[in-house]
């Protein structure tokens, strides 16, 4: 994890777990904060994973690493060996008026695609990470991701800013540990999204 991000067809998003969660013993449950630098790590909210973030963590065999520590989710635009394969299903780009007060001004644009792995029933949603105030520009047909250790610095960052610091005064539930057909489950937080390649 750097201060800069990658320009290119590859880049990466840094997810550690987060420390006040406590324990958890499933990956759909784990709570995550992600970002593409350390400000943005330090900045994020808690999250979970999306399905498609699982499915690369269980394929590559880093779930034990993933609950512990975290790990680094890479992505390309290009056909990688043995990545997983997203598709493009549906793109849905909001325009609003930066000043609504000012008909003619300037606008902004957000993107937001969802992609889906056929074999593995998995999706992820993925923000344009292009200049908001620019036209739209168009997210690729297809991206390709893996999952990876968490390199040794990025560890040492998160254990020196307190990521993975416990709560101590925070109480568990049973809802952590065993299933309950008739209790309703705690809500949990949203799935984070994956940043788009920058142009």
């Amino acid at each position: 994890m750097s201060r800069k991000v990658k320009s290119n067809s590859l880049w990466s998003l840094t997810v550690l777990r987060d420390g006040s969660q406590g324990g958890s013993p499933k990956l759909e449950e784990a709570q995550f904060r992600f970002g593409r630098s350390r400000s943005e790590v330090k900045n994020s909210r808690v999250c979970t994973a999306p399905s498609g973030v699982i499915a690369a963590i269980e394929n590559f065999g880093l779930a034990d690493q993933s609950l512990e520590a975290g790990v680094l989710i890479e992505m390309s635009t290009r056909e990688e060996t043995g990545w997983m394969e997203f598709s493009s299903l549906v793109t849905q780009t909001k325009t609003e008026r930066m000043d609504p007060s000012w008909p003619d001004g300037p606008v902004i644009n957000s993107t937001r695609s969802l992609y889906t792995s056929g074999p593995d029933s998995c999706s992820l949603e993925f923000i344009a990470m292009s200049n908001p105030c620019a036209p739209s520009g168009e997210m690729p047909a297809k991206i390709w991701i893996r999952a990876s250790e968490l390199p040794s610095n990025r560890i040492a960052w998160a254990l020196d800013n307190g990521i993975f610091e416990s709560q101590p005064t925070k109480q568990e539930t049973l809802h952590q540990w065993f299933e309950f057909e008739n209790s309703p489950h705690p809500e949990r937080p949203a799935p984070f999204p994956m940043p788009g390649p920058l142009e």
